[in-house]
Formats: C-alpha cells, structure tokens, sequence
C-alpha cells in the first residue's frame, strides 16, 4: 500500500456503527475515563484504550429491596466496626468479660455484618436478577437479623 493513502479502518458491526454514528454529534463521556467520545471513528476510547459498546439498560432499576437490604445491613456493620475497633483496642477478652450470651451474641452478629455488606454492595447487579419476591425475602431477612441484633443489644445493656 502506498504511503500517502489512509488506511482503511476495520470492518465494523452493525452496532458499532450504530454507536459511532449516534456519538457522532453528541458530547457523550467516557464510562472510565470522562473523556468526550464526540466524533469517535472506532469503537474504542482514545484515551484508555477501552472498547465502547451499545447497550441497553432498564430506564428505571427496581432498587427498593435492594436499598432496604443495603441500608439495613450497612447500618449494622457500622456499628459492628465500632465493636472491632474496640475489640483491636481493648482485646477480645475484656470485651466479651463477663458479657451476657445475649450481649457477646449482638456484638459477633454486627461484627459478621461487615464482610455482609461488602457482599451485598459487590452483587447488587445479581440480586436485581433475582425476582422481586426472592428480593424482598432476603432483603426481609436481613432487616430482621439487623434489627434483632438492635433490640437483643438495647435490651440487655439497659
């Protein structure tokens, strides 16, 4: 091929173009890097480097169960930091001294609802696969375990 002609760009699909043509004349960034993909010529970011594709996605997420299951379980495990940071402070020993089975049961409850809620915040997108009663469920379960952890602790510190 001679030097002074372009070279060709690759073939493309039908949604490539699709995109490429609808970016054409909009200021659109980014989804990585921010960068404005006004103009693209291929599907990919001039910038990063990553591949841009056309998808679809749901105009309005159903996020209810998810947010009352992500809301209540997050709401323990802050508290359940607290009770690690005071067990790293005071060591596993005094904390747990002469506690009742009820108070020990609450404090390892709020605890194990820290690697909880990352779970919970890292499978949001598979939990919304779930359908909405199976939501509900588990997020009906969760709000109980942490509201019952609540109450034992109220309970028995008064």
């Amino acid at each position: 091929m001679p030097p002074d002609e372009p070279t060709p760009l690759p073939q493309t699909s039908d949604d490539d173009a699709a995109l490429l043509h609808w970016l054409a004349n909009r200021d659109v960034a980014c989804p990585l890097c921010k960068y404005n993909l006004r103009g693209l010529t291929r599907p990919r970011c001039p910038e990063c480097g990553n591949a841009i594709r056309l998808g679809v996605t749901l105009a309005d997420p159903y996020l209810r169960a998810w947010i009352t299951l992500a809301a209540s379980v997050c709401t323990g495990a802050g508290v359940g930091l607290l009770f690690l940071y005071a067990m790293i402070r005071a060591g596993p020993s005094n904390l747990f001294n002469g506690a009742p089975g009820e108070i020990v049961f609450a404090i390892i409850n709020f605890i194990s609802l820290v690697p909880a809620a990352i779970i919970v915040l890292v499978t949001r997108r598979r939990f919304q696969r779930l359908s909405r009663k199976v939501q509900w469920w588990i997020s009906i379960a969760g709000l109980i375990l942490v509201l019952s952890a609540f109450v034992i602790f109220v309970i028995e510190v008064r």
